[in-house]
């Protein structure tokens, strides 16, 4: 099967990885290979699917609300998370789980309720180390930031075959985005050079 090249009319987000990675190399040739590359610039930034899950890392953050942040309105009343369990366990507590009226109770029940949460920390606010990267509330940083347009895109479960976008993107986008990044890239050889150049 034939890999896609900068002609073909569609280009993934996983393709532009693959290929920023290859020109990440040749800019800096120590770093890893294929998408274990980090880099950032005042055009793009590109970030490994990270899984690390510290605490400091603007990428595997999780919230971190009290759990008083969370709770449930029940026909407009306010309940927490304990008070919704036991009203659910009260409301179906005779019917057996798999039964037809046990889900009509518990369907009942979801209907009647509106699931809330009052975002206090830096990963639901987008903020602290979230923000330096680009990270939006309840998202953290992307994995790609194309600036000029501030593009976004988070690695799901399945990596970079999985992204979700912050905005939609055209198939022939792609492509000029694709090239805007390597072209960034490129500049900053070129000025690498010249300044290596003056020196000597």
């Amino acid at each position: 099967m034939r890999r896609r090249t900068l002609q073909d009319d569609v280009i993934t987000l996983a393709d532009m990885a693959r290929g920023l990675g290859l020109g990440i190399l040749e800019v800096d040739p120590s770093r890893e290979t294929g998408y274990g590359i980090n880099y950032e610039n005042d055009v793009f930034m590109i970030h490994v699917h990270c899984i690390c899950m510290s605490d400091d890392c603007s990428w595997c953050g999780t919230c971190e609300c009290p759990s008083e942040s969370t709770y449930f309105l029940v026909d407009g009343k306010h309940v927490s998370y304990n008070q919704w369990m036991k009203l659910y366990g009260e409301i179906t507590k005779d019917l057996p789980i798999d039964s037809y009226e046990h889900q009509e109770a518990a369907k009942a029940l979801f209907e009647r309720s509106e699931f809330k949460h009052d975002p206090v920390c830096d990963f639901c606010l987008g903020e602290g180390i979230y923000a330096l990267h680009g990270g939006e509330p309840y998202k953290g940083a992307p994995n790609f930031w194309y600036k000029p347009r501030n593009l976004k895109a988070w690695c799901g479960p399945g990596g970079w075959e999985d992204l979700e976008w912050s905005a939609r993107v055209e198939k022939g986008e792609r492509e000029g985005i694709f090239r805007h990044c390597l072209d960034s890239m490129l500049d900053e050889v070129r000025h690498l050079w010249r300044e290596l150049r003056n020196v000597s």
